[in-house]
């Protein structure tokens, strides 16, 4: 047998001790920090922006989720509102709503909303306007903004039909998107292969298609949707992409 290492002990500690980083790091895995921006049009003309944010906390091993919308100017003549949303979550495993809050900024108004998820008591408590009250939640029930990370997470495992419970308006809505086929689109001067993927309604109201991209985390490039009545066509595209996983997995390993 050949003799030990008086070094062996150290290494071994050491080799446990990255091997308990790294399977941490796997089980707190979740969804990739990034950054990304819109163009809006409104029948084929610009209407303004739309950046979306998702951040990693690492000292509240948190996730805050936020978009902002801006209108331009030739559409505040008609709309002066611009809207913020944030969601908050952890990951465990999957998403687990925290806290959901909209702001509608119209001139020097602002009208919030919040949603906070008390999982202890299965529910969400509404306060809207000074209003409060609050409703009973299945688990796994997300806020109408997370749900957006959740469709891209599910498709990077393959899923294919894919079902949420959302809570949203004091109410508990049901989500259903389907994969409707794969087309190449043009984004942020990029050609991407994409999933499209249709959102199943009981209604016909409107339609709505995304076009979410492989290469990016299954993030929407492209989405359209069409008001059946008015015939409205509303188009959101990518117009910049940033991702910030390194950060996170810095975060996640102390470096």
């Amino acid at each position: 047998m050949p003799p030990v290492s008086r070094h062996f002990p150290a290494r071994l500690s050491s080799a446990i001790l990255l091997y308990a980083v790294v399977v941490m790091a796997a089980a707190r895995a979740g969804p990739h920090p990034f950054e990304a921006s819109y163009q809006l049009l409104l029948n084929g003309i610009p209407v303004g922006t739309q950046t979306l944010t998702l951040v990693y906390l690492p000292d509240q091993d948190l996730y805050r989720f936020k978009t902002r919308l801006m209108p331009n100017r030739l559409a505040r003549w008609f709309h002066d509102e611009s809207r913020t949303e944030f969601s908050e979550f952890y990951w465990r495993n999957g998403l687990l709503s925290q806290h959901y809050r909209l702001e509608r900024h119209s001139g020097e108004a602002t009208q919030p909303a919040d949603l906070r998820f008390d999982w202890s008591q299965q529910r969400v408590i509404n306060d809207v306007a000074g209003e409060r009250w609050t409703m009973p939640i299945p688990p796994g029930t997300l806020d109408k903004l997370n749900v957006q990370l959740a469709l891209m997470l599910d498709l990077a495992a393959g899923k294919r039909q894919l079902h949420y419970d959302i809570a949203d308006g004091g109410k508990l809505k049901q989500f259903r998107f389907e994969v409707v086929g794969k087309e190449p689109v043009e984004a942020a001067g990029k050609t991407y292969q994409t999933l499209r993927i249709q959102r199943i309604r009981k209604d016909q109201d409107r339609t709505t298609f995304l076009w979410c991209a492989p290469q990016l985390g299954y993030l929407p490039v492209r989405i359209e949707q069409t008001e059946q009545e008015s015939g409205e066509h509303y188009v959101s595209r990518l117009i910049r992409y940033a991702s910030n996983q390194a950060e996170r997995d810095s975060n996640l390993t102390g470096d």
